[in-house]
């Protein structure tokens, strides 16, 4: 995750927990959470403001805010190399902990040419309008498409031309999906030439049913790590929210799950048929 330092502005990063039996570990306590920080020289920070902590969905996932107006900050070393480490566990709750790499940097990438590039397309006098007419102007061109998603490990997760969780209807069966898992850091892709196979796993939120148990998806470009999963027949018969991972077979009994940290929902949405 990139952040800016936590003087410039709020600190805000929403984490999973599982429970140890593998379900959304929804409705904890908040006040059994609690932060661990290790600094990106390696050593563990103490003494730091704690965050305020919500569950907005109510779905297991907590934002954890740490406020720029905190009297001690957490957040304060600009450092690209080297991330923060953040781990999130509840101090009574059977919970699993969720860790992240938290980069700060004093402006985003994509900000520096930001001012230059809109000069450029729409001269001097640009203003928030021409974002509007801009992004009204790419809609008309290639209108929206759930293409691929792309799976960072240990960071977010970007979809293609949609946001928020990936969304199919009921009982449909394409479009499939095309996916490009990547190392967390650099976001470098990950190499599947010499992996031994890819698979797939989806469990139901709500009952903890294992809807897609280890099946198999397609390396479809191994050099840039791009897979893709055809839904099966079943896969999508049933409305609800699930949670969706990766598995990579590297052989003699090497597993790597992607997302590593975050965790990928589908949403099969019922249909007007029923």
């Amino acid at each position: 995750m990139l952040r800016k330092k936590q003087a410039t502005a709020d600190v805000i990063l929403s984490l999973p927990l599982l429970r140890n039996d593998g379900t959304q570990a929804s409705g904890l306590t908040l006040g059994t959470l609690s932060t661990k920080i290790i600094k990106p020289d390696g050593t563990a920070l103490s003494g730091y403001t704690e965050a305020t902590f919500t569950e907005p969905g109510g779905d297991g996932v907590y934002v954890c805010k740490f406020p720029a107006g905190a009297e001690t900050k957490a957040f304060t070393q600009e450092d690209q190399a080297n991330p923060y480490v953040v781990t999130l566990d509840s101090s009574t709750e059977d919970v699993e902990p969720t860790t992240v790499e938290v980069w700060i940097a004093s402006q985003y990438p994509w900000a520096s040419g930001l001012e230059a590039t809109l000069t450029a397309i729409k001269g001097s006098g640009w203003s928030d309008e021409t974002l509007v007419d801009i992004r009204a102007a790419i809609a008309a061109l290639v209108p929206p498409a759930y293409s691929e998603l792309i799976l960072v490990q240990n960071q977010e997760i970007v979809l293609s031309g949609q946001t928020g969780p990936f969304k199919i209807k009921k009982n449909d069966r394409l479009p499939a999906l095309t996916i490009q898992l990547l190392n967390g850091g650099d976001n470098s892709a990950i190499d599947l030439s010499s992996a031994e196979g890819v698979s797939v796993y989806m469990k139901n939120k709500s009952t903890g049913t294992l809807k897609i148990n280890g099946s198999s998806a397609t390396v479809t470009d191994a050099a840039n790590g791009r897979v893709t999963y055809s839904w099966a027949a079943g896969d999508t018969d049933t409305a609800g929210s699930y949670l969706f991972e990766f598995k990579i077979d590297w052989g003699s009994s090497v597993y790597q799950t992607v997302p590593a940290q975050t965790i990928l929902q589908i949403e099969v949405v019922e249909d007007l048929a029923g």
